[in-house]
């Protein structure tokens, strides 16, 4: 499923030491969050990727919360 609700929102949480250095399959930017609804990303180190390190576009209720990103094309988030 690509949406959560309020009362169960569906989290991505990174272990620690998780580093993103590459684009995603379908951007230019490290995460990419588009039309998704309830969703929490933390705890992501994006670094050196094209766009944004997450990117994040016609969403509803997304946090995205403890990330770092670094040296990215255009954007941090």
């Amino acid at each position: 499923p690509q949406n959560g609700t309020a009362d169960h929102p569906i989290r991505f949480r990174a272990e620690p030491g998780v580093v993103i250095n590459q684009r995603n399959a379908r951007t230019d930017d490290g995460i990419n969050l588009e039309g998704a609804s309830f969703i929490v990303i933390e705890n992501f180190k994006v670094t050196g990727v094209g766009r944004a390190g997450i990117r994040s576009v016609t969403n509803r209720g997304v946090q995205i919360r403890h990330n770092e990103t670094d040296a990215n094309g255009t954007w941090g988030i």
